[in-house]
């Protein structure tokens, strides 16, 4: 009665007897088991699996794909479980990379006897100085409290512990902000900084943050890829940013291009079927070769500004139908770009500078071009006077607040650089604004040009491949300052020579059509000639293409694919 008034039911004794015999049955099963006497094959009804990511963000945010997370401590580094059904996941992150060289062992810690033996010590972060630091105390302001990587390195391994399958999941990541690509955009073409364009960017458009990514989605902007061996014009669809304290590469190539990118974003080379393939640049060493761009994609056109949107920086007083008013004296409204004023540029920005203030000057001019000078005196109605040693004064307001206001030609000339104007003319004007430049013709014999910018040597090296020109760069050090020295040949690459001494002869005539192909092309294969790295916290930079490619600093460099997290554990 208890039984029924509780809801409980009256067990039948013969089932009883069944379940007894159940279990005498496996008692015995597990009996012959331990005597060795049966043997079973295992069977895992679920598996553990962690994964290890560098950022904790993106940690947190894989977790919660999966569900709900549940999270837990270890030496204080956040692990996150979930239950994927025949997997037990585990995600934490090493905040980076855990190891570096030590600089107080032996030579910056590689110890030398019969090899050399590579001493490591953890990394440490100086949370006064927000410093990535390899001794204590830091060295920057004496602090002992450091965040130590041995920590992590604890947790992991505790963690590893209870585990069946480690997954290590670097982030692929990409170039530096300070290399150079060729966009389009707005319908200008601008031969840009990587880094200035994502904060130009992100003025306008907006910046999403996805697993400690900052993330621009691009649209109306082109930048050059390789599809089919050729360059093009090509639509990015993303533009990616994020912090990284790694090791960063510097390549450097036999014509003097370089690049610096992590330790695992990929370049190219070629394989044996002649096909484009991923190199990373822990793979490479020197005399590698890696493929390179032998041309810039363009878009040629005429220039023509209207003055009157400079009316500020011109000190316009009068706008007469087509002509400006500016101190007394008139001038076209509308300036068009030709071959002589790109040429005066080129001269002006190799070795003119601002007189006074007021005036431009040329110093050292060959007295072949006192006639160009003599026709733009007439065009623009300006006085000029022949100084010793050939310094020529061109007295002109006009023409200073022009190349200096509306051209952004800067009076340095370390900082000086090729203005967007030239990038957006077309292949003559080009021609004759480097004739300016290199005080020769180009086409006609081999000649150098010898500058203290950085961005001028890059912005000329560009412009060269636009007219596909052979070039070679040579630094040197000048009372303590890096001179670069651009040399052109006037020869045109022999691509089946270059390619014929990669290949043999029977790879030429297994792959024939993708030969043929490849010396038609817009790419080359150059030598590597020097390889160096060291580590830095700061940004990098990637797009993603239709190509999954990108050209930067005329190198051809692979995309990530986007924030793309792959991973096989079964599922």
């Amino acid at each position: 009665k208890y039984a029924q008034n509780n809801g409980l039911e009256i067990v039948d004794e013969n089932f009883l007897h069944q379940v007894f015999k159940q279990i005498d049955k496996d008692r015995e099963f597990v009996r012959k088991i331990l005597e060795g006497k049966l043997k079973v094959e295992n069977k895992d009804l679920i598996k553990t699996a962690l994964v290890v990511v560098e950022s904790p963000n993106k940690a947190r945010t894989i977790a919660n794909f999966f569900g709900k997370a549940i999270s837990r401590k270890i030496y204080n580094v956040n692990v996150y479980e979930v239950n994927l059904g025949n997997y037990l996941l585990l995600l934490t992150s090493s905040k980076g990379h855990v190891f570096d060289l030590s600089y107080n062992y032996d030579i910056w810690g590689v110890k030398v006897e019969d090899k050399f033996y590579p001493v490591y010590t953890t990394i440490k972060y100086c949370p006064n100085c927000q410093k990535y630091i390899k001794a204590s105390p830091c060295p920057y302001c004496g602090n002992e409290n450091l965040e130590d990587k041995i920590d992590i390195l604890k947790a992991l391994r505790d963690i590893s512990l209870e585990i069946d399958e480690i997954y290590l999941a670097s982030d692929p990541d990409s170039i530096t902000g300070d290399s150079k690509v060729l966009v389009k955009f707005e319908d200008k073409i601008r031969y840009i900084k990587v880094e200035d364009l994502f904060n130009e960017l992100a003025k306008k458009s907006k910046v999403k943050i996805k697993n400690g990514h900052e993330i621009i989605e691009l649209k109306d902007i082109k930048v050059p890829l390789v599809k089919d061996y050729k360059v093009i014009f090509g639509k990015p669809t993303l533009l990616i940013r994020h912090k990284v304290y790694k090791p960063i590469y510097k390549i450097k190539t036999k014509s003097g291009r370089e690049i610096k990118i992590t330790v695992d974003h990929s370049i190219f080379a070629l394989d044996e079927s002649l096909d484009l393939k991923q190199v990373t640049p822990a793979n490479l060493k020197v005399g590698d070769y890696i493929v390179i761009n032998s041309k810039l994609p363009f878009e040629e056109k005429e220039v023509t500004i209207d003055l009157v949107n400079f009316k500020k920086e011109l000190n316009i007083t009068k706008l007469e139908d087509k002509k400006i008013k500016i101190n007394n004296t008139f001038y076209d409204r509308f300036f068009k770009l030709n071959e002589k004023i790109a040429l005066f540029i080129g001269l002006w920005i190799k070795k003119g500078f601002y007189y006074e203030n007021k005036f431009l000057c040329l110093s050292s001019i060959d007295k072949k071009y006192l006639n160009l000078i003599d026709d733009l005196s007439k065009k623009f109605n300006f006085n000029y006077s022949l100084e010793k040693d050939n310094k020529v004064i061109i007295q002109s307001s006009f023409l200073k607040n022009l190349f200096e206001k509306v051209f952004n030609i800067e009076r340095k000339i370390e900082n000086r650089k090729v203005p967007e104007i030239i990038f957006n003319s077309n292949k003559k004007i080009i021609k004759a604004f480097l004739e300016g430049i290199f005080e020769s013709d180009i086409l006609k014999k081999e000649v150098s040009f010898q500058t203290i910018s950085k961005d001028l040597k890059d912005d000329i090296t560009a412009l060269l491949l636009i007219l596909e020109n052979n070039f070679q760069v040579q630094e040197k050090k000048l009372n303590n300052k890096k001179v670069y020295i651009i040399s052109i040949k006037n020869s045109k690459i022999n691509k089946n020579k270059t390619f014929e001494k990669l290949f043999s002869f029977e790879k030429k005539n297994l792959y024939k059509e993708k030969f043929e192909k490849l010396v038609k092309g817009d790419i080359l294969c150059e030598e590597i000639k020097q390889i160096e790295f060291e580590y830095k916290n700061e940004y990098v930079y990637d797009f993603e293409t239709e190509t999954h490619n990108f050209i930067a600093n005329n190198i051809l460099c692979h995309n990530t694919e986007g924030e793309k997290i792959a991973w096989d554990v079964g599922v």
